[in-house]
């Protein structure tokens, strides 16, 4: 039993080519949106890697307890950790070309967070 489907008239034809060729550049589109995010996620890894092995290979120079050494490494994981979750307002360029009457508005919701919870 053959279950394909094939155009009978002509608009029958333009459709299903329309359709292939949009579903093929959709599906290519998506291919290439993840490529993309798991190459960065790679970089981020691998320059994460690269300045742990230089801490480690410092601390195997040195003559540091390993108690120490786990600690230095550990302290060193939270400061990664807390540099993801709060991106320090000099680490964002973009904000440089804010206008000047956004950046005051950003400015005082920023400070209003901080403020909101001392008022009363």
């Amino acid at each position: 039993a053959n279950s394909s489907v094939n155009p009978v008239s002509q608009p029958e034809y333009w459709f299903a080519v329309v359709v292939s060729s949009v579903s093929f550049v959709l599906t290519a589109y998506f291919v290439s949106t993840i490529t993309t995010s798991m190459t960065r996620l790679q970089l981020l890894n691998t320059q994460s890697s690269r300045q742990f092995n230089i801490l480690n290979r410092y601390l195997g120079g040195h003559d540091i307890s390993v108690e120490l050494k786990q600690r230095i490494q550990r302290n060193a994981e939270f400061a990664i950790d807390e540099l993801r979750r709060n991106v320090p307002e000099s680490s964002v360029e973009l904000l440089q070309l804010l206008s000047r009457p956004v950046r005051i508005e950003l400015d005082y919701s920023h400070s209003r967070a901080y403020m909101l919870p001392y008022s009363g």
